[in-house]
């Protein structure tokens, strides 16, 4: 099972296209994912405060702030056909 999560803040525009972008693969792979605010989140909101938008499957960070969908999609793939 993978876990996808998208951090975000509110009004940050990078933030919504990662969204987009996200939903877009996510659609095309079958997968879904969590958005997550860091905004009420003190403790995510000093780690990543500088770093949104964040990309982490199973917690782990696949991509912050320019997130390009090809480079998304590939690492998707890659986690998904890991043994």
């Amino acid at each position: 099972m993978i876990n996808i999560e998208l951090l975000v803040k509110r009004c940050c525009a990078p933030c919504h296209a990662a969204n987009f972008i996200l939903s877009r693969v996510t659609k095309q792979l079958n997968l879904t994912y969590s958005l997550k605010p860091i905004d009420s989140d003190s403790s995510l909101l000093r780690q990543y405060k500088q770093k949104v938008p964040v990309i982490r499957v199973n917690g782990e960070e696949i991509a912050c702030l320019k997130i390009r969908e090809s480079e998304v999609r590939e690492k998707l793939i890659s986690l998904i056909n890991k043994p």
